[in-house]
């Protein structure tokens, strides 16, 4: 389980927290789906408001995501085709939430793709004082993902060969070409959706600066004396 700070999405929220003498009138939910003070949007007083479970002007910690997968099973397959072995392992997690950490350290230092506004509206451009206000407050729910990806595990090509001329010394050759963590279908933003903080992934999924799994491709050249 994650815990973190939350951020208000809806009016309907931000009615359980008013401060008090201010009214629900006074606030909007802004381009990116967040409620703001009505009136800031694109300038740099513009930021989102953080949950106050309690209402007591101190925001709470709390659950704001899970690093359980709904399912997690794998697909393995072996195809011959005269002298052709095609094996293939698909490894796919389904669900699953991942704190994305070298996402939000990026905001430290405006180098994250949330800055950059070309391309947007004029009315739904954002300062950079709104990105750095999410990167300020600690672990928090805007840097939740979905951790969910299809991996093509492995994959590997093999030909055998009956050399007549080494009958009585090799009964076959095999050569083939083996490759391993070969791709990654996910929309996870970051290098690799397979992630845990102590690199035990059966703790919860923390993005903090980890190497992303290699690909390797390996070559097999093996004789059966």
């Amino acid at each position: 389980i994650l815990y973190g700070y939350d951020w208000i999405r809806s009016l309907d929220q931000m009615k359980k927290q008013l401060p008090d003498g201010a009214s629900i009138n006074n606030y909007v939910i802004n381009s990116d789906g967040y409620v703001i003070v009505k009136g800031t949007e694109g300038s740099k007083y513009e930021k989102a408001i953080l949950y106050d479970k309690d209402n007591d002007g101190n925001p709470d910690k709390v659950i704001i995501g899970n690093s359980n997968p709904k399912f997690h099973m794998n697909f393995s397959t072996t195809f011959k085709f005269h002298k052709f072995n095609f094996y293939v392992l698909l490894d796919w997690k389904n669900g699953g939430d991942i704190y994305n950490y070298t996402h939000q350290y990026t905001f430290r230092d405006a180098r994250a793709i949330e800055f950059d506004q070309s391309g947007k509206p004029e009315n739904q451009k954002k300062s950079i004082y709104y990105y750095s206000w999410f990167y300020q407050n600690s672990i928090n729910s805007y840097f939740i993902e979905d951790g969910s990806y299809l991996k093509i595990r492995e994959l590997s090509l093999f030909y055998d060969l009956k050399p007549k001329w080494f009958s009585g010394l090799i009964k076959s050759i095999r050569i083939g070409i083996i490759g391993r963590n070969v791709y990654t279908f996910t929309k996870y933003s970051g290098y690799d959706p397979e992630v845990a903080y102590s690199g035990d992934l059966t703790t919860f999924a923390f993005d903090y600066f980890t190497y992303p799994n290699f690909r390797t491709v390996t070559a097999s050249l093996q004789f059966k004396f």
